[in-house]
């Protein structure tokens, strides 16, 4: 089954009942006092339950939770610019690894005239910011992911940010500020896109699953309990590389045309 959080129906009903199973395992008292709580969005019913309800993530509803969304796929969105959306088409997305994202890079510059020089250069200094973010705390390469397209829309998106530059958050981190030149290209060149891609669940990081669940736990709590639906929003990243017939589409973020 594919769940698609900007469309509720498509969750299983199994995880909302659990969840009113949990609720209705809660002292009255307990239910009371949550319900006195003003709420305004999933992270302030979420602020409710961590008052009232410390111990939820060890409970066996909350578990069997994980255990059904672990049976499902989920539709997920990773913002990005490419030099060509047929890339992804071909070959799917691929996490950061450092092998992959360097032949990239150094393709990208060689293709727009860069000499080997100064290719390397370019190479040794987003090599630092990577092993600052990956290796030297052996991180392992991933993909982010987020989980609604009203996350990259709007005066409150907050994921434009990666769709700005060839080479993603590394290369504007390492270049952007301290050498805007070599960085002028990877904003200059390509096309920005959001992708949507089904993941299973068992794929994500096994760090992000917990998180990730209490985000639909919220959500029927905020339904049964305060009678509010809120969207529900997350992000997270797979440690996994996403096959191109798991790419559902490619909306090209400058004219919204799908591919």
């Amino acid at each position: 089954m594919l769940i698609d959080v900007s469309d509720v129906s498509t969750i299983p009903m199994e995880i909302k009942d659990k969840v009113i199973q949990s609720i209705e395992a809660l002292p009255y008292s307990i239910v009371n006092k949550m319900k006195s709580e003003e709420v305004s969005g999933n992270n302030s019913i979420m602020c409710a339950i961590e008052n009232y309800y410390k111990d939820f993530r060890n409970t066996n509803e909350f578990n069997e939770i994980i255990g059904i969304l672990e049976k499902n796929d989920i539709v997920c969105y990773h913002a990005t610019k490419v030099s060509s959306f047929s890339k992804i088409l071909k070959d799917g997305l691929k996490i950061n690894d450092w092998n992959i994202y360097c032949s990239n890079l150094e393709t990208f510059y060689l293709d727009i005239g860069f000499s080997e020089i100064e290719v390397k250069k370019v190479v040794d200094i987003v090599k630092r910011e990577y092993d600052r973010k990956y290796s030297s705390i052996c991180r392992k390469a991933q993909l982010c992911f987020f989980s609604n397209l009203s996350m990259i829309r709007g005066t409150h998106a907050t994921y434009t940010q990666f769709c700005e530059s060839i080479g993603g958050e590394l290369a504007r981190r390492a270049l952007k500020d301290k050498y805007p030149e070599l960085y002028k290209p990877l904003k200059e060149n390509g096309k920005s896109c959001v992708v949507k891609f089904r993941l299973p669940y068992s794929s994500i990081a096994e760090y992000e699953k917990g998180s990730i669940a209490c985000h639909f736990f919220s959500y029927y709590f905020g339904v049964y309990l305060w009678n509010k639906e809120y969207e529900i929003k997350f992000d997270g990243n797979t440690q996994f590389n996403v096959p191109a017939n798991d790419i559902i589409r490619i909306i090209d973020s400058d004219n919204e045309d799908d591919y």
